[in-house]
């Protein structure tokens, strides 16, 4: 006759190995969609403007576009993925207004003015800068001056380059090279 002592056993190791193994697999999964959708805020402290293209494709879709938005006084930046503000992505890059410079018809660079944008139903902020990275990598295309450096923002996916004088910068925009000098190039 068994004794009372002897019905009583323990976990076998194959089942507490299952069940640790169940564990692991249910705090994986909701650990995943926790922060899946969150903004990513890993590298937010260092932001500036030579890493800012960097910045923004970690928002990146397949199909739409990132922009930063910095609405005047320029203290605040929000993160906008396909028309839509990001939550807790706002960053600080400027400490004072910035001044940016696009290309005239006569191919000077001069002080360039930002269109206001609509934030809710009635409000519409006047922005100090604004910066669009596209899915296939093409960006926004200026000069913008900040502190006493200009940064060169490539359109061609190339990083920002940063340059003590407005004419360095200005050299540097150069695309004629992209213009094929050579007409046998447009015969198809």
């Amino acid at each position: 006759m068994p004794s009372a002592s002897s019905s009583r056993r323990g976990f076998t190791l194959f089942e507490l190995l299952l069940v640790v193994i169940l564990i692991a697999i249910l705090y994986g999964v909701f650990i995943n969609k926790l922060t899946t959708g969150r903004a990513p805020t890993e590298g937010r402290e260092t932001v500036s403007l030579e890493t800012l293209r960097d910045y923004l494709s970690l928002f990146r879709t397949e199909q739409g576009e990132v922009s930063l938005v910095c609405p005047e006084p320029c203290a605040q930046c929000s993160v906008v993925v396909d028309g839509q503000p990001v939550e807790g992505a706002d960053i600080t890059l400027f400490k004072q207004e910035p001044t940016v410079y696009r290309k005239d018809r006569y191919g000077q660079f001069v002080p360039f003015t930002f269109v206001p944008v609509r934030r809710g139903e009635t409000d519409v902020v006047n922005v100090c800068f604004a910066f669009r990275l596209r899915a296939n990598d093409s960006s926004s295309s200026y000069i913008v001056e900040s502190g006493e450096r200009f940064y060169l923002f490539d359109a061609y996916g190339e990083p920002t380059r940063s340059f003590e004088a407005l004419d360095d910068a200005a050299a540097a925009y150069n695309r004629t090279e992209l213009i094929p000098d050579d007409k046998r190039v447009y015969d198809f």
